[in-house]
């Protein structure tokens, strides 16, 4: 018995024993199988291959748009150094396009999308080392759609009168999209160290400001952001850094300034933060938040807040001669039509001009140092609009408290000190529409004092009436001034039927010639007041951009003029003729029949 019980037991251990061995040798045939496999795959995968090579053409169209860059990026220097810098920077960006080119045609995605590596300020201690390695700090992220350009100048000029630019959402993105396009271009603008020292360290005593020596803000850049700003810092640091000018005593204070300088713009930058979504607040309401793409780079987005918060308190406020029939009209355009963009969405309109009036933080927003850094990287066409808007606003003010304003507007005049250029050339105009000799003639005093009332008929009465006015006329207004009030009178719609937007273009040639007649002649004449008369005109001519300057409009002749305040002119020359509302301009009377511009000064020269 005992040795049966043995012999099943030594069989049962032996087929434990076979059932393993089996169990081993199936893992290892599966093992061997994925081996198999995996070198079989790796046999058939292709060698990894270099960025393919670009076609005739392709190198053709990189080296046009690295001749075109190369000369843009230098314009400002003289001829001699521009012809000796200009094949060694073209150089360089024919070598970055054709690597950006290899690396979109190898993977398109991966290429659009590279990070910004932090960066270290050097503090006060000694400069940290530099590395030479040249891919180490890429650019944020750049454009991936067309640019879009902005409205064609008209009649010579890129923007008139009060248009809301700053609701149009086209423009708005145009603006955004020359920001992207010039600080793609950032990296050419760097110069040899010792041209970059003396840049940083100016020997005559001055001091350039943070966003000068970073080559950060104005309107060639039209805005920066934190990653902007730091590389910025990373490219000049390379250029100046002690450790590659040992033989430059100014080396190391030009390195230190250079980070006093980063350190500065990023906190003006923190700031900017903070007064966004404050300026939002007011017009977009409490749970309006910036589009992260206006925040990247908040200087586009903090200028046109503040450029809509002026516009809406003077739409809202009406200006000049305003019927009732114009004012429910621009009732009705602030709620259904046109004019919402100044309806704030918070509180209603009567409430919000009373805090404006009221309570000092409104206008408190305009005297910070992030409003006046988003004006200085703004188009010049709409900088000089802010200008004419804002002392617009300082006038009703005035006009609406017997002649005082609110401490708050010396801090602001302070910080566009802009204002009192374009004061004095205003005064100018009001000058100019005052008469300068005597309004009635000997001659016409007998006619009046010779004919009795009594014996004046219903067809005497209506002339004498049109005589008065004419004489009123002759009293108050110059020769210069009647005739543009005449042409005023025919091309603008009468108040009690309709008004003119700014964008009609009858209106926008009545402005642009007004404007003309009266500042040409201010080129011809020499004195003190004509000086300073085409220095307050150099608000208003157009300017090029640089890089930022994208919407260079093909077959249209340059513009001679980036903003005309036609506001301006026809409240001024058409003082007690004319009102402006939401809905635009017009005269007062009610005649319902406009003549287009060139018939006006058709019948005026008759």
């Amino acid at each position: 018995m005992a040795s049966a019980v043995a012999a099943a037991a030594n069989r049962a251990a032996a087929a434990a024993r076979d059932a393993a061995a089996a169990a081993r040798g199936q893992k290892a045939a599966a093992a061997a199988r994925e081996a198999a496999a995996a070198s079989k795959a790796a046999a058939l995968a292709p060698p990894p291959q270099p960025p393919p090579p670009l076609s005739e053409s392709d190198e053709a169209e990189l080296d046009i748009q690295a001749e075109e860059l190369a000369v843009k990026s230098l314009a400002s220097l003289p001829e001699a150094a521009r012809a000796a810098k200009l094949p060694i920077v073209k150089a360089g960006i024919l070598k970055r396009l054709r690597a950006q080119a290899q690396a979109k045609a190898v993977s398109p995605a991966a290429s659009s999308m590279r990070l910004v590596k932090p960066l270290v300020m050097p503090g006060a201690g000694p400069p940290a080392p530099l590395t030479d390695d040249a891919d180490d700090f890429e650019r944020p992220p750049r454009l991936n759609r067309p640019p879009t350009e902005l409205p064609p100048p008209q009649d010579g000029i890129e923007a008139c009168g009060d248009d809301p630019w700053f609701a149009d959402p086209q423009i708005r993105l145009a603006l955004r999209d020359a920001v992207s396009v010039a600080h793609a271009e950032l990296k050419i603008l760097v110069g040899n160290a010792a041209d970059e020292i003396a840049r940083m360290l100016p020997q005559d005593g001055s001091m350039m400001s943070a966003g000068a020596v970073l080559r950060l803000g104005g309107p060639h850049l039209g805005g920066y952001g934190s990653g902007d700003i730091s590389y910025a810092y990373r490219q000049l640091s390379r250029a100046c850094h002690p450790d590659k000018n040992h033989g430059n005593p100014y080396a190391t204070a030009a390195f230190k300034r250079l980070g006093e300088c980063q350190a500065e713009l990023k906190r003006g930058h923190q700031a900017s933060m903070f007064v966004l979504p404050k300026l939002r607040t007011t017009m977009h309401g409490s749970g309006s938040a910036a589009p992260e793409e206006e925040s990247v780079r908040p200087q586009e987005a903090i200028f046109a807040e503040s450029t809509r918060l002026i516009a809406a308190v003077l739409a809202l406020t009406c200006e000049g001669l305003v019927s009732d029939a114009a004012r429910y009209r621009a009732t009705q355009c602030l709620s259904s039509g046109g004019g919402s963009w100044a309806r704030p969405l918070s509180i209603l309109p009567g409430e919000f001009l009373k805090r404006w009036h009221e309570a000092p933080e409104l206008l408190q927003n305009f005297k910070s140092p992030a409003v006046r850094t988003a004006f200085d990287c703004a188009a010049k066409r709409y900088r000089a609009h802010f200008l004419c808007a804002l002392t617009r606003l300082a006038m009703l003010e005035g006009k609406r408290s017997g002649g005082c304003v609110r401490q708050i507007w010396s801090d602001i005049w302070s910080i566009f000190p802009e204002i009192g250029l374009w004061q004095q050339l205003r005064a100018m105009l009001e000058k100019k529409c005052r008469p300068h000799g005597a309004s009635q003639t000997a001659e016409e005093q007998g006619r009046e004092r010779s004919r009795s009332p009594l014996l004046c008929t219903p067809a005497d009465t209506a002339r004498k009436r049109k005589r008065d006015s004419e004489r009123e006329e002759k009293q108050r207004w110059s020769q210069w001034a009647r005739r543009w009030r005449k042409m005023i009178r025919a091309v603008l719609p009468s108040g009690a039927t309709a008004a003119a937007p700014w964008s009609d273009p009858e209106l926008r040639k009545l402005c642009a010639a007004m404007w003309r007649d009266f500042a040409d002649p201010l080129s011809k004449v020499e004195g003190a007041e004509e000086e300073a008369a085409r220095r307050a005109l150099g608000l208003f001519r157009t300017e090029a951009r640089g890089a930022a300057d994208i919407a260079a409009q093909k077959g249209a002749a340059p513009a001679e003029w980036a903003f005309v305040p036609a506001a301006d002119l026809l409240l001024i020359v058409g003082e007690g003729l004319v009102g402006i509302t939401v809905e635009g301009a017009f005269v007062d009377g009610s005649s319902v029949e406009r003549l287009t511009f060139g018939t006006a000064i058709f019948q005026t020269m008759m």
